[in-house]
């Protein structure tokens, strides 16, 4: 019962981590993935802007085979970094492997390239939290923050979104809007 050894692992976990044993037998709880380096954007407050030596890659898709024995352990998983994770290009065939075996996932993107039919396989492949980087309320805070605009573009995927979640009977993925907080916005 997956249930079952992932209540066992985080009891193991938890007590490992209040005798502060170095030495653990437990396995992770939770995991975060960056798939890619590479982003769309270059925003103001984020290291891409302006660190002009960082390299940019994507992660090889056979790493999954690698992880994947901690996988049914892990609580929580998700796909993050200092990349926009819908343009690794096997985006889908690694969190379709990843949300198979994991409770609860999470991404978190700019919201550009999430169109509606990548919003259709997310809410169809059962991700928990999509958290979407707007760091603005309006077209012109978006546009100085973010350099680009794509506000309305992200409104739109955002809108298209929930008309997926309701056309199939959907409360996931649990929507979340970031910003990294400035005098500006």
């Amino acid at each position: 019962d997956p249930d079952r050894a992932r209540w066992i692992n985080s009891k193991i976990v938890e007590y490992e981590a209040d005798q502060r044993i170095l030495r653990v037998k437990g396995f992770p709880v939770r995991i975060n993935v960056e798939l890619t380096s590479e982003c769309n954007l270059r925003c103001r407050m984020c290291p891409q802007a302006f660190v002009e030596t960082m390299t940019r890659m994507d992660l090889d898709p056979k790493l999954i085979d690698r992880i994947e024995p901690v996988l049914p352990f892990v609580e929580h998983a998700a796909l993050v970094g200092f990349g926009e994770t819908f343009m690794h290009p096997d985006f889908r065939e690694f969190f379709a492997r990843l949300a198979r075996k994991v409770n609860r996932t999470r991404i978190i993107t700019n919201g550009i390239l999430l169109t509606p039919d990548t919003a259709r396989f997310l809410v169809e492949q059962g991700l928990s939290e999509l958290w979407v980087s707007l760091d603005a309320i309006n077209p012109e805070t978006y546009l100085f923050v973010r350099g680009v605009k794509q506000f309305e573009r992200i409104v739109s995927n955002l809108r298209a979104l929930n008309s997926i979640q309701e056309e199939l009977n959907r409360n996931l993925p649990e929507l979340s809007l970031t910003f990294v907080a400035m005098r500006r916005n």
